[in-house]
C-alpha cells in the first residue's frame, strides 16, 4: 500500500497559488482511475503511473466607492466595495458595477464608464477611482402656476441633476 498525500493549496506567493485537483492513475498506458481526494491510498498490485494535477490560481483585488459585483466565470459573484477571491488561469472575471448608486440624502452616484470582462493570466488589482462617477442631486420644483424648468413648462418636476449643473426656474404665465 502506498500511501499519496499532497497538500489541498501550495502557496507560490506574489498572488499565485496551486490548488490540488486530482490524481490521474494510469495502468499500462491507460487511463485507470481519478482520484479527487489529496490523501489517498493506493494497493501496488501493478506497475502504475501517478500523474497529479494541479490549477494555477491567481488573487484578484477590486476596490470601490460603491459596491460592485465581481463575477469569476459566471460561477462564483463576490460583491462590495473592497472584493478579493481567487480565479483560475484562464477564467473569465467580470466587475459589475452598477449605472446608479443611490447614496441616502436625495444623491446618486452615476457610473460613466463600462463594465469589462477580463481573462486571468496573472494577478488581477482594479481600482476604480471616484472620478469615475459624477455625483447627481435630486430636485423638486413645485409651483401653483406654471413655471418653466430648463425649457419645460409644469407646476412640478423632479429630476436627477449633476453636480455643479445650473437650473433655471421662470414663470410661464404673466399676470397682470
Amino acid at each position: 500500500v502506498v500511501t499519496l498525500s499532497e497538500p489541498s493549496i501550495y502557496n507560490l506567493g506574489n498572488g499565485a497559488r496551486l490548488v490540488f485537483s486530482g490524481y490521474d492513475i494510469y495502468l499500462f498506458g491507460s487511463l485507470y482511475n481519478v482520484i479527487t481526494n489529496n490523501t489517498a491510498e493506493l494497493l501496488m498490485s501493478y506497475p502504475y503511473t501517478i500523474v497529479v494535477n494541479w490549477t494555477r490560481q491567481y488573487q484578484v483585488n477590486v476596490t470601490s466607492p460603491v459596491p460592485v459585483t465581481l463575477s469569476i466565470s459566471s460561477a462564483q459573484n463576490l460583491t462590495g466595495t473592497i472584493v478579493s477571491a481567487w480565479a483560475n488561469l484562464g477564467s473569465v472575471v467580470s466587475v459589475l458595477i452598477p449605472r446608479y448608486y443611490v447614496l441616502s440624502n436625495e444623491t446618486r452616484l452615476v457610473y460613466v464608464g463600462s463594465n469589462e470582462s477580463i481573462t486571468i493570466t496573472s494577478p488581477l488589482t482594479i481600482e476604480i477611482p471616484p472620478s469615475r462617477f459624477e455625483r447627481q442631486y435630486l430636485i423638486t420644483v413645485t409651483s401653483p402656476y406654471p413655471v418653466n424648468v430648463n425649457g419645460t413648462v409644469t407646476t412640478r418636476i423632479t429630476e436627477w441633476v449633476n453636480e455643479g449643473a445650473a437650473i433655471t426656474v421662470k414663470p410661464a404665465t404673466v399676470f397682470t
